[in-house]
């Protein structure tokens, strides 16, 4: 999970569905809505656009619409009157659902009840918000074998309570099988620059953690940042840190 800057205002559609007073003023309300389904996809695309195109919690890219749901970071069912906040939404994947997505083993494997992530593992629990995760340094880091775990060091710096962040990668599934692999297979995959010298790796580095042309960053972006440590930090620092989102 790495830092995300959620959205600054409202998108026009929800903003112009919630000051009006003869729409239901619910979730399912605004879901059902002629003019919310439209809105809901405009708000989906802008959550995405300011996640460059990652999930909020797995880092997993978010494929529209297959793989890629709006999700309430305080849930609607203990949080009804935050449902239509957009300061209380972020765009993350299915959490390893979707079984129409099952020739792909980093979006579904068929122990599902073992698999499941993100928003789907979480379900009503409260956990940390990535909006909110300090960007100096990484809370969380990716070992060798694609295990996500806390950075003690980095919690105790950066206020981050270990417990917290424990907790957030159980709620969330973050350490399920399925996401294992997916990382574990990213990092065989970086460990083909092993032997490059510094000025290599600062430029592998650069394509790895920033946005593209259209904006979007790398899949398991914390996997690759764990990866080429260091000089990751190094880039990431510089501003205008396009890698947080928009």
């Amino acid at each position: 999970m790495k830092p995300v800057s959620g959205l600054s205002h409202a998108p026009e559609g929800l903003r112009r569905y919630r000051e009006d007073a003869t729409k239901t003023q619910t979730w399912s309300g605004f879901r059902g809505d002629g003019d919310g389904r439209t809105a809901y996809n405009d708000l989906s695309a802008a959550l995405v656009a300011s996640q460059r195109g990652l999930c909020c919690y797995c880092e997993i890219d978010l494929i529209v619409p297959d793989d890629r749901q709006i999700e309430h970071v305080q849930s609607r069912d203990k949080y009804p009157g935050r449902s239509l906040d957009h300061t209380n939404m972020v765009a993350s994947c299915q959490g390893g659902s979707n079984i129409a997505l099952s020739a792909d083993p980093d979006r579904y494997l068929p122990e599902r009840k073992d698999s499941l992530s993100c928003g789907q593992k979480k379900d009503t629990q409260d956990t940390l918000d990535p909006r909110i995760l300090p960007i100096d340094r990484p809370v969380f880091v990716v070992t060798a074998d694609g295990d996500l775990i806390p950075d003690p060091d980095a919690c105790v710096a950066l206020g981050v309570p270990i417990a917290d962040a424990k907790d957030a990668i159980a709620i969330l599934g973050l350490s399920s099988p399925r996401l294992v692999k997916a990382r574990e297979k990213v990092q065989r995959a970086l460990s083909a620059y092993d032997d490059w010298n510094p000025e290599q790796l600062e430029i592998a580095a650069r394509q790895h953690l920033l946005p593209d042309a259209k904006g979007k960053l790398v899949p398991w972006f914390t996997t690759r940042r764990s990866y080429f440590g260091a000089i990751a930090e190094a880039i990431l620092s510089a501003p205008p840190r396009e890698w947080i989102g928009l």
